[in-house]
C-alpha cells in the first residue's frame, strides 16, 4: 500500500483550494487573469495547453462551458463545464480586454495582448501555491488531479472521469478511484 501512496499525486482539499484562490488580487488584470486560469484548471480540469490555446469563440460565457479543442486528435474535442463565479470573472476579463483595446482571439494574454506560454502558467501556480503555504509539490497537474478526483467522488464513475478529462485510453484515470477512497484520504 505504501508504494501505491508514493506514486499517487497530491490532491488539494477544499480549504487548500480556497487558500490558493484567495492569493489573487482580482481588481488587477493580471490577478483576475491568473485567478481565472487556476479556477479553470481546478474546477474544470483544463491543462496548461488548454489554457494557452483557449479562444473567446470557444467560451460559452452565458451557457456555462468552454470548448476544448484537441488539434492533434479532433475526436477528443470536448466541452468542460464552468462554475458561475468563474464565468462572471471571465466576462469581467473580456470587458477589461475590450477597454484596454487589445481585443485578442485568445482568452488569456499578457497585459499587452501577447500570447502566454505554458511555462509562465506553471511558475505562476508554484508561486501562488507557495504564497498560500501549500506543499512544494503543488503544480498545474495537482489542480487537474484534484478536479478529476472530485469528479470521481461525485459520480463514482471512471468512465465519467475519462470523458471529462479527455482521456482516450480506458486504463488511464484509475488512480482517481484510489485517491477518492476514504482510507487513502485519511492516511495520505
Amino acid at each position: 500500500m505504501s508504494k501505491l501512496l508514493d506514486r499517487l499525486p497530491y490532491i488539494l482539499d477544499d480549504y487548500e483550494i480556497e487558500d490558493l484562490l484567495n492569493q489573487f488580487n482580482i481588481t488587477s488584470y493580471t490577478g483576475l487573469r491568473n485567478y481565472c486560469m487556476i479556477s479553470l484548471m481546478v474546477y474544470s480540469g483544463l491543462t496548461t495547453q488548454n489554457i494557452v490555446e483557449l479562444k473567446w469563440d470557444d467560451v460559452g460565457l452565458y451557457e456555462g462551458y468552454v470548448f476544448i479543442r484537441d488539434y492533434d486528435n479532433p475526436k477528443n474535442n470536448r466541452e468542460a463545464l464552468v462554475d458561475f463565479e468563474t464565468l462572471e470573472l471571465l466576462r469581467d476579463l473580456k470587458q477589461i480586454q475590450a477597454i484596454e483595446s487589445f481585443r485578442h482571439h485568445l482568452v488569456f494574454t499578457t497585459k499587452e495582448g501577447n500570447t502566454l506560454c505554458e511555462n509562465y502558467i506553471t511558475e505562476m501556480v508554484r508561486r501562488y501555491a507557495k504564497r498560500a503555504a501549500l506543499p512544494d509539490c503543488v503544480n498545474t497537474y495537482t489542480l487537474r488531479h484534484t478536479f478529476a478526483t472530485n469528479v470521481y467522488k461525485r459520480t463514482k464513475s471512471l468512465k465519467k472521469v475519462q470523458e471529462v478529462m479527455g482521456y482516450s485510453r480506458k486504463d488511464v484515470g484509475t488512480k482517481y478511484k484510489y485517491l477518492a477512497s476514504e482510507e487513502i484520504m485519511t492516511n495520505y
